[in-house]
Formats: structure tokens, sequence, C-alpha cells
């Protein structure tokens, strides 16, 4: 069915139908909407507020508008349960294999691996070549044992000079005032400080009791005095007499070894220990060098000398081996070795037992004396130079 489009007219308030008509022309666009409110514009003045932005990255956008948080969620379901560490077949039974420490418990006891493999073994300080065997060049103190007393190092530089005790001022130089007893020498007597007080008086030797009276039984030799002749104590220790000191000079030495027949001092090597020294052409009264041991000295600072007993023949050999390869021997220059100087140590039942020399050298370690210096080791056998 079609139908027809009517227009009508209103005239005079009556609605009048007209006839058909036609679209008239469209009208013309009406004026554009106020803007809409941005989300981030909680408070609506169409204004960028500092509170608005609410992420503080300086833009007013989206990520401003972000609502509150929602509330948590329900917990999801629990998930399945996992496998013990001890459980090795993952069967979640306690099996009996699977106790290792055997405790009656399964926990984390039970859950340490195998052990790994051992490392390799590291190499003694004494191995200077790194066999793994002990080399007779390698027992450097000649004790028959291969241990941490083979591994000493070469001696250290030596120290800055100290200050000597009359340097009061601490300048190095030797001031007018500092000559203290004023005998024109700058020595240890100018280091004496003032004299200390009085102290009490002592007990005399002989006053066994303490109480500063001549008792008849203090009279110990009967002489009807109390003196000095009363305070005799007990016969005290031997003393050194079954140590000696020998001297050798090398003038004009010049090879790489020094033999020593010590059948001529009458001294059997099975019955001594020795202790030997070298001396080197400085001119210091006091550079004796322990050996065996590095030779630190201008020419020959390079420079291992090893000692050896070879009792068959009773004799004392010294070799001289560059450091660097203890099998390679070297000539030490002439003149630089002045004297070799050597203790002869008798060796007691107590100390065989112990080694013999080596029982000698840890009777005198105990006793603090230090084998590498001379000093000590000729006050201690009451040598003085």
């Amino acid at each position: 069915m079609k139908f027809q489009k009517l227009c009508y007219a209103i005239l005079g308030g009556a609605l009048l139908l007209v006839a058909s008509c036609s679209d008239g022309e469209d009208g013309q666009n009406g004026l554009p909407g106020a803007d809409g409110l941005s989300c981030w514009d909680a408070n609506n003045n169409g204004n960028a507020d500092p509170e608005e932005d609410l992420n503080q990255d300086g833009n007013f956008n989206a990520l401003d508008c972000a609502g509150a948080n929602g509330g948590n969620g329900a917990n999801g379901n629990d998930g399945t349960d996992g496998i013990s560490c001890w459980d090795t077949n993952g069967n979640g039974v306690a099996d009996p294999e699977e106790d290792i420490n055997q405790d009656g418990n399964f926990d984390a006891q039970d859950c340490q691996g195998t052990n790994g493999t051992n490392g390799t073994d590291g190499i003694s300080c004494w191995d200077t070549n790194g066999n793994g065997v002990g080399d007779e060049e390698e027992d450097l103190n000649q004790d028959g044992n291969f241990d941490a007393q083979d591994c000493q190092g070469q001696n250290g530089d030596n120290g800055a000079d100290g200050l000597n005790c009359w340097d009061t001022n601490g300048n190095g130089v030797a001031d007018a005032e500092e000559d203290v007893n004023e005998d024109g020498n700058f020595n240890a007597m100018d280091c004496q400080g003032a004299n200390g007080d009085d102290g009490e008086n002592g007990t005399s030797c002989w006053d066994i009791n303490g109480n500063g009276v001549g008792d008849a039984d203090e009279d110990l030799n009967e002489d009807g005095d109390f003196n000095a002749l009363d305070c005799q104590g007990e016969d005290g220790a031997d003393g050194n007499a079954n140590v000696q000191r020998f001297d050798i000079l090398l003038d004009g030495f010049n090879d790489d070894f020094i033999e020593i027949d010590i059948s001529e001092q009458a001294l059997p090597t099975t019955d001594y220990a020795y202790i030997v020294y070298l001396l080197d052409s400085s001119g210091q009264g006091n550079d004796w060098f322990s050996v065996p041991g590095f030779l630190s000295i201008t020419a020959i600072n390079n420079v291992y000398c090893q000692v050896k007993i070879e009792s068959g023949f009773n004799l004392l050999v010294l070799r001289f081996f560059d450091s660097s390869n203890l099998s390679m021997l070297v000539d030490v220059p002439e003149g630089e070795l002045l004297a070799l100087r050597y203790f002869a140590i008798r060796v007691n039942e107590d100390q065989a037992s112990r080694g013999g020399s080596k029982g000698v050298y840890d009777d005198l370690k105990a006793a603090g004396v230090d084998v590498s210096d001379y000093h000590q080791v000729a006050k201690y056998f009451g040598y003085t130079d």
C-alpha cells in the first residue's frame, strides 16, 4: 500500500489539510554543546589542580582516574602437596631406605647429598720442585725430616734505622745538650735517666726467716759471723764444658764447597751436634750468617749454603747452591767469605734418644735461643767476642 505524504497548515487556530508536499531544505547546524568533564577533574572546575595528579607524574590524564582498590577476592583452593626432599621415589610414603641418617625420623637431615670427590693433595712447602718426593736437597736443615722447618724463605730486607736513645729530639743529629755525661761521646752512657728513689732495705741472704736478727741456726758455717759465707746454696747444674767453638779462616777461598776434617779436633760426628756460621767480608764484625741458609751479601745474595755431616769420614761439608736451582753448585767469589765458625755440642743420652742433633736444637729452642742468631747461641754457651 502506498502512502502519500500530506502537508498541514494552521490557520486561525484551525488545522487545515493543504495538500501533499515535499521535504524542505535542511536547517543550519545548531551551536556546539559544552565540553564534558575530564575523569580526573574531581572538583569539576575544569582546571588541573595539583591534588588531581594522583600518580604524581606531572601529567593530568586517564592514569589519574583510577578509583580505589577493590576488596580482596576469596582465597583460591589449596594446591597439591609437594614432594619432601627425603622422598626420593616420590610416593609420599616414608620408606626405610629414605631415613638416610638412621635416626628414625624423616626430615631435612635425610636430604644431604653424597659427599663430593676428594680434592687433589697440595704441594708441601718444602717440596721446591713439586715432585711429591722428599729429595735430599729439600731437607734444608739437614735433620733427616721433611717438614715446615725446611720451609724458611730468604731473610727479609733490613728495617730502617731506629733512633738512638740519646737523640732526645729525634733529629738524628748529635746536639750538644744530648751529651748528658759531657764526655764528648754520644752513646748509651747519655741515655741514663735520673736516679730513682732508694729502695727499702732488703733481707740479708743469711736471714732465712727474714726477721732481721742473726739466729744461731743461720750461722751455717758456724764461724760466729752472719755474712755472705752463710749464704751458699746448693751446687748448681754443670756448665757448658761439653761445648767447644772452632774458627777456620777462609783466606783466598773460591770454590763451591768447604770440607772440614773434624777428626783433627777429636770430635766424632756420632757424639756431637754442630751449629755452623759464616762471616762475610762487609767489615761488620757481627755479620755471622747461620747455615744451612741463604747468604744475603752483595756479591752472592742468590746463594744457598747446605751443611752435611758425613759420619763415615768424620767430615763437616758445606756446599753452595744457586738458590733458584738447588741442584746447581756455584763458586763463591774470592774474598767474599772471611771465616767459618762452628760450635760442637756433645750430645747427652736424653738428646740422643730424641734424634741427637734434633734433641740439641729442640733444647735450645725451649730455652728461648734462636739458633739462626749467632750472638744468642754464643751468649747461651758462655762465649763473648
